[in-house]
């Protein structure tokens, strides 16, 4: 770790663009047009042509042949097509770019391009659908006599939309060979060099003033970029600005979505439920391109392995390429599809074995300076085992869940379809903070203090929420006791300055603060004896993941580690084929917290998206594409679906940094959930989403139980 400060020039020429944004250059630039991305209509082909009625006046229309430079985007080690002029690889991918002077126009003239396209050969074919594969094995186990039990199961997650309320847009302006950007993305600096790549320009050509969206680590990690780099080859090609706007249905159908994963998990037992032999075979539909597959499949992996104490594993995982739109990072980077799998084989564990889970987990999570999976000692803070204890306790586990367990059998024997079902389920998780691929970012700060003692601050770092920025305002204002109306935030522009990797860990909020903390003292001690304007510049940075080897798995995986452990208590009631939930209590630890209130913030947005990933977002493709009904019946969960939550901090003595939670909060929601729906209704329930045909299928079993004559 680095904290440096050092003093910049006062001249206002260099610090008036980043503090005050020219609106005419980056949200209402003369002359705007409407741009409109042309999509493929085929999930699989090679493209021949583009047959389309002439251009009107003032239209430019952009293909793949046309693009000035660089025809891909980069997404960390991914790659995929600005504009695809040959083998399309989904419906609704990119094939050209049109732009014209009224919407309803430009709209009504794209309705009337027809593309013509070749059939694949069974080549070509495969080449959509090869799998990345990671193979791993540790530990040692021979087999003998002792009494030892196979437990085994298939555990399947389905698609989710990221939930993005806002519409997706960009507006671009390029002329004299330079770019100017507003994009709704929580990663500027990947718009940045992805358009100088696209325009032929220099990285420092190109400003991006970045805007914020109402999502958090979902579809806005790399999606946006897309958007933005298409505005900006428009406003190149047709000398004039381009704002793009998806509408939602264009957003719903062709942006990421949750990966899909099917794993089969196999352990050997012995009676204490201890873990003598454990495999797991894992399969991951990233869709076209894989984008951010290795650091999606190797996040599931540790998801499977980090948590617990194994004799010996065995690890097969495959990142599946489909003819489906890319799939991001949607409620997390893909532990949670590792979690999920785990947390619920535990729970068949615990069935087959009659054992406690809340003792299971107590007696096999992996401590401090015990040999993990790697083969090393675990030098990060795994407190599971205090944790799920505390939690045990708080929510009274123990006693519920062998009082449900008696509650159900007694209901079948007296035969009432009146009665409740009653469940409740634990499930722990844990969020990795900072990327395996390409490092963590730096956080920086500009401060500016003018001559009536107003303050104008910038980082590169995109929220949206109201409450974390007056609590900026606050940090900093008050040591050099101004009020928070004098403490201006200004837009995350783009420019020299640097601007790190994306918006996404909320440790880099938590870091923030700190610095607008120093920033303020230091500030103060300058005013004293130094003359106004006064300028600083502070930054973090932060070391690579140390001695972390990717091949062999080897190493720590994570700067550091963000634990959760949730019990979630569900009714079912038979006659109005329903599950309500009656209670989630989640116990995080991620370190002291600076801004509780945002925490809560994002640890109930988390539970709410696992609440919709296991009930009600039950997304499906029909000949490789997502039926229009889905989208006209699409939901996602309110508050009101949660009556009670209960959100509780655990005090880690040895938790001395703030560390990120962003989506601790659907990490252990989801398998918690199914665990008290299996308790109460349907132990043989592995898969998400719960859709209907499932919940009836089981009342009808239920029903058959209590009267065997029906």
């Amino acid at each position: 770790m680095i904290l440096a400060s050092r003093r910049k020039p006062s001249s206002d020429t260099i610090l008036d663009p980043l503090f005050h944004p020219d609106p005419r250059l980056f949200e209402t630039p003369p002359g705007m047009l409407f741009g409109f991305t042309l999509r493929s209509p085929v999930a699989h082909g090679r493209f021949l042509a583009m047959v389309h009625p002439p251009l009107p006046e003032g239209f430019t229309l952009l293909r793949a042949e046309d693009l000035p430079a660089s025809d891909v985007v980069h997404v960390l080690k991914s790659r995929l097509p600005l504009l695809n002029g040959d083998l399309v690889r989904y419906i609704g991918e990119p094939i050209a770019l049109v732009a014209g002077p009224n919407e309803t126009l430009v709209r009504s003239w794209a309705k009337k391009v027809r593309f013509l396209f070749q059939k694949p050969t069974l080549d070509q074919y495969s080449q959509g659908i090869r799998l990345k594969s990671r193979s791993l094995a540790g530990g040692h186990y021979i087999p003998d006599d002792q009494n030892v039990r196979l437990i085994e199961g298939v555990y399947a997650t389905g698609a989710q939309d990221a939930g993005v309320f806002d519409a997706c847009e960009a507006v671009a302006y390029v002329q004299n060979d330079e770019a100017w950007l507003s994009v709704k993305s929580q990663w500027p600096g990947n718009v940045i060099h992805n358009v100088a790549r696209a325009l032929g320009l220099e990285a420092s050509k190109v400003r991006v003033k970045a805007r914020p969206s109402s999502a958090h680590l979902n579809s806005q990690v790399w999606f946006p970029t897309v958007l933005g780099v298409h505005a900006a080859l428009l406003s190149q090609a047709s000398g004039h600005p381009v704002r793009m706007t998806l509408s939602k249905d264009e957003e719903f159908f062709f942006s990421p979505k949750r990966p899909e994963s099917r794993i089969l998990l196999r352990s050997t037992v012995d009676a204490q439920g201890r873990i003598l032999d454990f495999s797991a075979d894992a399969v991951l539909n990233v869709g076209a391109y894989g984008v951010l597959e290795e650091e999606l499949l190797d996040r599931c992996i540790l998801g499977l392995l980090t948590p617990y104490r194994f004799g010996a594993f065995q690890v097969n995982a495959h990142a599946e390429m489909s003819h489906t739109p890319p799939r991001g990072p949607v409620g997390g980077m893909g532990e949670n599809l590792g979690t999920f799998a785990l947390e619920s084989h535990i729970q068949d564990i615990c069935e087959a074995l009659e054992l406690d889970p809340l003792g299971w987990r107590q007696d096999n999570a992996l401590g401090r300076d015990q040999i993990a999976f790697t083969g090393e000692a675990w030098k990060a803070d795994a407190p599971l085992t205090t944790l799920v204890s505390e939690l045990g306790k708080v929510a009274d586990f123990a006693r519920k869940y062998a009082s449900f367990h008696q509650l159900n059998s007694r209901t079948k024997e007296w035969r009432d379809e009146a009665l409740p079902l009653r469940g409740i389920g634990l499930a722990t998780g844990f969020q990795g903070n900072g990327f395996l691929t390409g490092g963590t970012s730096t956080v920086n700060l500009d401060v500016r203090l003018e001559t009536d003692s107003s303050l104008s601050i910038y980082s590169p770092l995109v929220t949206a929420n109201d409450h974390l920025e007056a609590l900026w305002k606050h940090a900093i204002g008050d040591p050099l006791g101004i009020s928070p109306e004098q403490v201006r935030i200004c837009p995350v522009l783009t420019g020299e300055h640097p601007t790190g990797g994306p918006s996404l860990a909320s440790r880099s909020f938590e870091i923030l603060l700190k610095l607008l903390a120093k920033a303020g003292h230091t500030l103060a001690q300058r005013r004293a004896h130094q003359p106004l304007p006064l300028n600083l510049h502070t930054l973090f940075r932060r070391k690579a993941n140390p001695a972390w080897d990717p091949e062999n798995f080897t190493g720590q995986p994570f700067l550091s580690l963000s634990w959760v452990g949730t019990v979630a208590e569900v009714e079912v009631l038979p006659l109005l084929s329903e599950i309500r939930i009656k209670k989630i209590t989640v116990m995080v630890d991620a370190g002291p917290m600076m801004d509780e209130t945002s925490a809560r913030d994002a640890i109930t947005e988390g539970v709410l998206s696992a609440v919709g990933w296991v009930f009600s977002e039950n997304i499906f493709w029909e000949k490789l594409s997502i039926p229009r009904s889905i989208f006209q019946k699409y939901r996602l969960p309110s508050v009101r679906e949660v009556p009670r939550l209960e959100i509780l901090f655990f005090q880690n003595p040895k938790g001395s940094s703030p560390r990120g939670l962003g989506y601790l909060g659907s990490s252990a929601t989801a398998p918690a959930l199914l665990s008290a729906i299996r308790q109460a209704l349907a132990p043989s329930w592995r898969h998400l989403p719960v859709t209907r045909k499932m919940l009836d299928e089981a009342l009808r079993k239920h029903e058959a139980e209590l009267d065997p004559e029906r």
